[in-house]
């Protein structure tokens, strides 16, 4: 079985990439929206993920002591206010 795997970054920009596609679908069929503002929160969260990934790769998990889940998008928000 092959493995796909995508950075942070990639994976940032192929939800972006997504919600774009959806908020031109969504100029015909307005039940689109939901799916192109969730790809674009998604989108926005990854990038987060993806900043505090450069400042210090424990930064994106929850629990930098047991790295296991990665951080919410509040906590992400919370982090790189303090960084810079």
């Amino acid at each position: 079985m092959t493995q796909l795997t995508l950075s942070l970054q990639q994976n940032a920009v192929s939800f972006l990439a997504e919600a774009l596609a959806k908020a031109v679908l969504a100029e015909k069929e307005v039940s689109e929206w939901k799916f192109a503002l969730f790809n674009l929160v998604q989108s926005i969260e990854l990038s987060l993920k993806e900043r505090l990934r450069k400042e210090h790769p424990l930064l994106i998990y929850a629990d930098i002591d047991k790295p296991k889940l990665s951080v919410s998008l509040e906590r992400a928000l919370a982090r790189l206010a303090r960084v810079e």
